[in-house]
């Protein structure tokens, strides 16, 4: 069973990963 706050903080760092490959115009928008 996944806690609301795993879910949340899986969210997040996806979330953070994006804009990190966007602001640096490399890497694929796939991740993770």
């Amino acid at each position: 069973m996944v806690s609301e706050v795993d879910s949340l903080s899986v969210n997040t760092i996806r979330t953070l990963s994006i804009d990190a490959v966007q602001k640096a115009n490399s890497g694929h928008p796939g991740l993770p």
